[in-house]
């Protein structure tokens, strides 16, 4: 473990590279360390499989450099209540192709394409192997502390596209290589600032905040859509994401407002959706699991446990028992094979948090 000074800040980055070798064993080693991650199911033959990895920690982020068979991974609400990882991940398809799912957004990454992904909610991906016959990626981990606050809908953001040929995926491309070459030779300091300067490049190209606001009094309807959605994250648990509270504070009228919400399932259906996430999230973190579900349901705008129970179960299927059983249950490790380390992640989101 890097060393940290009494400001939380890591004197020097930490590099780590693993090989789970080749075969049946590769697979289950891979299963094995990712079991609170995703679900694993090769494109090709078992015993063909093979990934390696090299890990580096960047004070407030961390960066992966993978390369696998073609496989298809399956990210469950299970798993996010296992695992309890809140951070997003920006992953560079050097070599190969996929094939991204989240809810009801799909984007097909080509390569040298970046799709942005929100680890706290559920996935599909599917990979197919490149020229050099295996998946090539290169990802950077940030927590939803460090770049939540930049991003216009923070929570609609997943499966999000940075192409090529753009010129904003060419620029964060970049940057993801330099930090692959020069990584481990900055100072904490420099590394912390290269991270930043990755999230605020990607936090232009996907939606900020800042502009989500300005474009307010220009009438954009996605980018009203996309203010509107931040400010109700934002007053997610009180009166002020009630019809007439945001429609005086947006200037529309209460037809607009059911209009701009039709793609979401209506504003009542969104609304509740992220209530129930925020549940979810809050239920595997150590405080939300010794509230008591009644606590729950009126906190977050339910008439009774057994109508936030059903909801829950509805959204997720799994009750909120079940939930904090597994959260209860999580393994923890000090590092797995495939690149995300519990510890690592825990430590960095420590940091971002005493700056």
């Amino acid at each position: 473990m890097a060393e940290v000074s009494d400001r939380g800040i890591a004197t020097a980055p930490r590099v780590s590279t693993k090989d789970l070798g080749v075969g049946m064993q590769a697979l289950k080693r891979l299963r094995e360390s990712t079991s609170e991650l995703v679900d694993v199911t090769p494109s090709a033959a078992p015993e063909d499989f093979r990934t390696t990895s090299t890990d580096t920690i960047l004070t407030t982020g961390l960066l992966i450099d993978t390369r696998f068979s073609a496989s298809r991974f399956d990210r469950t609400p299970a798993h996010i209540a296992r695992g309890g990882m809140d951070h997003y991940m920006l992953s560079m398809y050097v070599d190969g192709e996929a094939e991204f799912a989240a809810g009801r957004r799909i984007a097909t990454v080509r390569a040298g394409d970046m799709v942005l992904i929100d680890m706290a909610q559920a996935n599909r991906t599917d990979m197919a192997a490149g020229r050099n016959g295996a998946v090539h990626t290169v990802s950077l981990v940030l927590p939803r502390v460090l770049l939540a606050p930049l991003l216009g809908a923070p929570d609609s953001v997943s499966a999000s596209l940075l192409s090529r040929e753009s010129p904003a995926g060419r620029l964060v491309g970049e940057w993801l290589f330099s930090l692959r070459r020069e990584g481990a030779r900055l100072s904490a300091g420099d590394a912390a600032a290269a991270v930043d300067g990755v999230a605020g490049l990607v936090a232009e190209a996907v939606g900020s905040a800042r502009a989500a606001e300005v474009a307010v009094a220009h009438a954009s309807r996605r980018a009203l859509v996309a203010a509107i959605k931040s400010y109700i994250e934002r007053n997610l648990l009180s009166e002020a994401v009630a019809v007439p509270a945001l429609c005086r504070r947006f200037g529309v009228s209460r037809a607009t407002l059911y209009r701009l919400f039709e793609g979401d399932g209506g504003l009542a259906h969104y609304v509740q959706d992220r209530r129930l996430h925020r549940a979810f999230m809050q239920l595997i973190s150590p405080v939300g699991r010794q509230t008591r579900l009644i606590d729950f349901a009126l906190d977050y705008h339910f008439s009774s446990d057994n109508t936030f129970i059903r909801a829950f179960r509805h959204r997720f299927a799994l009750t909120p028992g079940d939930v904090r059983e597994l959260a209860n249950g999580r393994a923890r490790t000090e590092g797995n094979g495939f690149g995300f380390e519990s510890e690592a992640l825990a430590w960095i989101d420590r940091v971002v948090g005493n700056q």
